[in-house]
């Protein structure tokens, strides 16, 4: 990632932390989240391919449950990625998430929310059919309860 990206980026998170100060919606959430800052890579699982390069990202926040980030790209919601933490070019961890909202905090920064999930293999090596899960990821219509970053802020 640009040391440029890197700022604006991290311009943003500093803007965040402004609004997130006694948090109405951080009681609604089912696991506390912790407010690190961090490098991370976002690779898409629907389309893993060398030619598709690693999207660079600044982590927020991370919980048992998802993590948050802010980058500069528009994200599906529903997509899965998996996401690298990084520290200095180096993977340390990573995990598969769905993207479950996106919002646009500046010029080019969304505000990203991922929710942990298993992994495809994982789930075939249960017996679990792939077709099924690719039908699954538009979801049940149900739409789970997530806080909005209006919310969680």
């Amino acid at each position: 990632m640009s040391k440029d990206t890197t700022r604006k980026l991290m311009a943003a998170l500093t803007l965040l932390e402004t609004r997130r100060t006694n948090s109405p919606g951080a009681s609604r959430r089912q696991f506390r989240r912790f407010v690190v800052r961090g490098e991370g890579q976002l690779v898409p699982l629907s389309i893993p391919t060398s030619e598709t390069p690693p999207m660079g990202v600044q982590v927020r926040d991370v919980g048992w449950g998802g993590v948050g980030f802010v980058c500069t790209a528009d994200m599906r919601p529903n997509s899965r990625w998996r996401i690298n933490l990084t520290h200095h070019g180096e993977v340390l961890a990573q995990q598969t998430m769905i993207i479950r909202y996106c919002t646009p905090v500046a010029e080019d920064v969304w505000l990203v929310g991922g929710q942990f999930c298993a992994e495809a293999g994982t789930m075939m090596l249960l017996g679990v059919d792939l077709g099924q899960m690719v039908e699954s990821e538009a979801g049940d219509g149900q739409g789970g309860v997530f806080l909005t970053p209006e919310e969680s802020v």
